[in-house]
């Protein structure tokens, strides 16, 4: 009977290619556009002229200041508004208004009270 010994076979280095994973972890994200702001306008109409306005986002407090006559309507992101109206001479206007995106043009009619 012979026994033989085998001989060891030579370990080499293969060079091994990383596996690609397909994990969500490690998924490309896409996140998508936020959606494009929706204005609406508004026409401001106060007597007596020259009264003084402030507009005020209630969701970001973004303020919109100006004095009447307005040169045109304003275009605002739509939302709600709370909005103050002031001349001198005059009681304050406050009230709240709510800007329609898209919509037709939105006039507000503000007579002040003022004393002589």
């Amino acid at each position: 009977m012979k026994t033989g010994s085998r001989a060891a076979l030579p370990v080499t280095n293969r060079t091994q290619h990383p596996v690609p994973r397909h994990d969500s972890a490690h998924a490309p994200t896409h996140t998508p556009a936020p959606p494009a702001p929706v204005f609406g306008t508004v026409q401001i109409e106060v007597t007596p002229v020259g009264a003084s306005y402030t507009l005020r986002a209630l969701a970001d407090g973004h303020l919109v200041q100006g004095r009447t006559p307005l040169p045109r309507p304003l275009s605002l992101p739509a939302g709600m508004y709370a909005i103050e109206i002031s001349n001198r001479f005059c009681a304050s206007f406050r009230d709240t208004i709510r800007v329609v995106d898209g919509g037709p043009l939105q006039s507000l009619h503000v007579p002040l009270v003022c004393g002589h």
